[in-house]
C-alpha cells in the first residue's frame, strides 16, 4: 500500500519537502491556507490538492475528509501550530490517530538511517542561532571538514544533502532549530549528537502559552 503524504503549507521547506517525498515514491498531498498557492504548486509540480474548503463547517467534517484520505502521516510547516490553538486539519487528525512528522524528524530519520556515520549539530535559542551556525559551519569547512546548514537559517533540511556525496564521508549538519520547529517536533533518541543553546529568553509567549 502506498505511503500518503499530507503537508500543511507551500512555503520554502513546505516546498522542498514535497518534492523530496515525491522523488521517494510517496504520494503527496498539499494544503495551504492560500489555497490558490497550494493549487498552482501541486499543479506544477504533479501533487494532489487537499482541499480545506469544508473547514468552515465543524471538526467532523475535516476528521471525515482525513479518514478518506487515509493518510500515512501529516507534517506541518513549523507556522501552523499543534499543541496551543492547533490548526483544525491537526486537531483533525490528532483524533483519528494521524500521525504527525515534521521535515526535521522525517530528514533525522532519513540520516540515521541512510548516513548514520554523519553528526547531527543542533542550534536554538532565543537569540543568535543563525550567528551560531553560520560561523560553525564556517569553522568546521576550514578544518577540510565537510559541514552544511540547514533549518530556520533560510535552506530547508533536506536541501542540505548533496545527492552525489560518497557515502561513506562523514558529514556535519549544523541546524539552525527554531521553539517553533521544536514544539511540532518529535526528535528521534539520539538523532542529534550534539546540542548548541545559545539563550533563552521569554519569546514567543503567544504561540506557546508559557516560558516553559
Amino acid at each position: 500500500q502506498q505511503i500518503k503524504a499530507l503537508i500543511i503549507g507551500v512555503g520554502k521547506g513546505g516546498q522542498s519537502l514535497d518534492l523530496q517525498l515525491k522523488k521517494r515514491g510517496i504520494k503527496v498531498y498539499v494544503t495551504d491556507g492560500n489555497e490558490k498557492s497550494a493549487q498552482q504548486f501541486a499543479n506544477n509540480n504533479g501533487l494532489s490538492l487537499f482541499t480545506n474548503a469544508n473547514t468552515q463547517n465543524n471538526q467532523s467534517d475535516i476528521e471525515n475528509a482525513i479518514k478518506e484520505h487515509s493518510f500515512s502521516f501529516v507534517s506541518p510547516s513549523a507556522g501552523v501550530p499543534t499543541k496551543l490553538n492547533p490548526n483544525p486539519i491537526i486537531s483533525a487528525c490528532n483524533a483519528v490517530g494521524v500521525p504527525i512528522l515534521t521535515d526535521l524528524d522525517l530528514f533525522l530519520n532519513e540520516e540515521r538511517l541512510q548516513r548514520p556515520q554523519n553528526i547531527q549539530i543542533g542550534v536554538t535559542g532565543t537569540n543568535g542561532k543563525s550567528t551560531t551556525v553560520a560561523i560553525l559551519t564556517h569553522l568546521l569547512n576550514c578544518f577540510k571538514l565537510s559541514a552544511q546548514y540547514a533549518g530556520n537559517i533560510g535552506v530547508p533540511f533536506f536541501d542540505a544533502i548533496n545527492e552525489d556525496e560518497p557515502q561513506d564521508t562523514t558529514n556535519f549538519r549544523v541546524l539552525e532549530l527554531s521553539s517553533y520547529q521544536l514544539e511540532n517536533s518529535s526528535i528521534p533518541n539520539n538523532a542529534i549528537d550534539f546540542s548548541i543553546f545559545t539563550n533563552i529568553t521569554k519569546d514567543h509567549i503567544e504561540r506557546h502559552g508559557t516560558e516553559e
